[in-house]
Formats: C-alpha cells, structure tokens, sequence
C-alpha cells in the first residue's frame, strides 16, 4: 500500500473546525455512539448470562453458579452485560422493587468489605458502608431476597489479581454462591485468568465460560470482522448520517483494521468513530480509506493500540 492511493474522492482535504460544523459533528457522534452491532460473541455471552440466572431460579439444592467471561479491552462484554440488565429488568416490569440482575464494577482498591459495600451501593442501601462485614454481609442478603435479584454481574474483575488480600475477596464471592444468595457473572481481562483458575473451589463454581477472542487474522476473521463492519455501514446510511455505501468494507481497509486491531473488533469500531468526525470535518459524502488511515495515525498509534499503520506502510 503506497500513500499516493489516500487521496481523497470526496469533500475537502482540510477540515473545517468551524462552530456550525462542531455543532453537526457532534450531532452525528451522538448518534453513532447508540449503534451496535451483536456478534456470535455477544450473543454467546448474552446466553450464558441467561443460562446461570435461570438455573439459580429457585435456589435449587447445592450452590449456585457463575459465568466466567475474560476478554480483552473493547470487546463489547461490559456493552453486553448493561444491554442484558437493562433488558431483563424491564422485562420484570416496575410492580414492587424487583429487580432480577446488577451490574457492579470493581474499583483497584479492593477488599472482601469494599465488595459487599459496592454492591449494596448498587442495590440503593443509604448504609452501604456502615457496620462491619458480618452485618453487611447479612444486609446483602436480605437485600438480595427483597428484590428479588436472580443474577450479580461483576465487572472489572481483573482488578483483584494483584491484591494481596485476594484470597478474602474470593471468599466474599464463594460465599455468594455457596449460601445460594445469588449467581454470579465474572466479567474482566485475561489478567484474571490465573486468578480464576487458580482457586479450585471456586473454578469449580464456573459452570459457563464465555471468553472472547481476538479475530484471527485469517480469511475466517476477514469474514466475521467485514459482517461487523457492514452493519456499521448500514446504520451509518439508516441514521442518515451519510447518503451512501462508505469505503470502509472493502477488501483493502478490512485487511488493514484486522491488522492495525489484532481482531478486537471495538477497537475496529473506534477507529470508524475517529473517522467519521474527519469524514464529516472534510463535508465528505462517506467514510473514506483516507478518512481510516487519519484516525490510525492520529488516534489509534498515539493511544498505544499500534505502533505502525498498514494504510501508508510500503
């Protein structure tokens, strides 16, 4: 690929930066950001969500389960576990306080009382630091039964594997599981991996695994990330943010996002993001490889998520 090719065959090649285009840049960003597109990862992940919160239902005898799902840095798992919450929570409509399945981030300051505190948090406790871990232990539990929560989500997990009190925040988590409280998700990096694997009895407690992996960059993975990135093509035309097909699906830019993303395809999606605000900066008609090999080289290299760019490498 040679730089002479990147020029582009529509708009302007210098960006406007003035309010009036700020204005529609910003305009078309917020819409972009609401657009998704689900993949046979997501949906895996979405079915192992569902398959451990129904199989605790009723608190069958024996402790309840957990999912494991490590993946790397913009993968779509947290994007995952907000629609899942979201969706089955409406499902179980406003009558009362149910409230079937929380989302709790772990913070890197982590204890087995910080744990149980951040999840009472997110269950709207006003005493959620109060008293010592016994009694929030058991406010957690009451509070679990009142709602009637059916499935724990926790992000951030990868946050624990380099505390040296790890072994009391994993108890606080087998705890869960093994008084039949409430099912557990296990969402992180493969920076937990070890972690999870390394505890016996609670890697005996993980009934479903969900991992997702990078695109291999092969024709397989030339397949699944062209189907991702057509549906953002085809959103992008929905939303009328652009009038017609963009350039960003052919063979030359797919090869070089599998590369520049080493098949993480939210990496694939952020970079279309950069090149969208330079798109509509040029009162480009579509996304251009031009447009690509910009946000690589002035988003995706300065941000550490590659060193070179495939587009302008001879």
């Amino acid at each position: 690929m040679s730089t002479n090719v990147l020029t582009p065959k529509s708009g302007m090649i210098r960006p406007a930066y003035d309010r009036a285009k700020t204005e529609e840049v910003v305009a078309k960003l917020k819409l972009f950001s609401g657009v998704w597109i689900d993949t046979p990862y997501h949906h895996q992940l979405q079915s192992g969500l569902d398959t451990v919160r129904l199989l605790g239902q009723g608190h069958n005898d024996g402790s309840l389960r957990a999912l494991r799902c490590l993946a790397p840095p913009s993968t779509g798992k947290t994007t995952v576990a907000e629609k899942y919450r979201d969706l089955i929570n409406k499902e179980a409509g406003s009558p009362g306080k149910k409230k079937p399945v929380l989302l709790v981030a772990l913070s890197n300051s982590m204890t087995s009382k910080r744990l149980i505190s951040a999840i009472l948090m997110e269950l709207g406790d006003p005493h959620a630091t109060n008293g010592g871990e016994q009694l929030l232990a058991k406010r957690l539990e009451d509070l679990v039964k009142e709602l009637q929560i059916e499935l724990i989500i926790i992000d951030e997990v990868h946050h624990l594997a380099t505390r040296r009190n790890v072994a009391e925040v994993i108890n606080a988590l087998k705890t869960l599981l093994n008084r039949r409280i409430c099912p557990l998700a296990l969402l992180g990096t493969k920076d937990a991996e070890k972690l999870l694997t390394s505890n016996g009895e609670l890697a005996q407690r993980i009934a479903n695994i969900a991992d997702i992996e990078p695109l291999p960059r092969n024709a397989s993975g030339r397949v699944i990330l062209h189907r991702f990135l057509s549906g953002f093509d085809q959103e992008l035309q929905r939303l009328g943010i652009f009038g017609c097909q963009s350039d960003f699906t052919n063979e030359q830019c797919v090869d070089g996002l599998l590369k520049t993303t080493k098949g993480v395809m939210g990496l694939s999606a952020r970079i279309l993001q950069n090149s969208l605000e330079t798109a509509i900066r040029r009162n480009a008609d579509r996304i251009e490889t031009y447009d690509v090999s910009k946000a690589i080289d002035t988003w995706a290299i300065p941000s550490g998520f590659c060193k070179t760019n495939p587009f302008t490498k001879g």
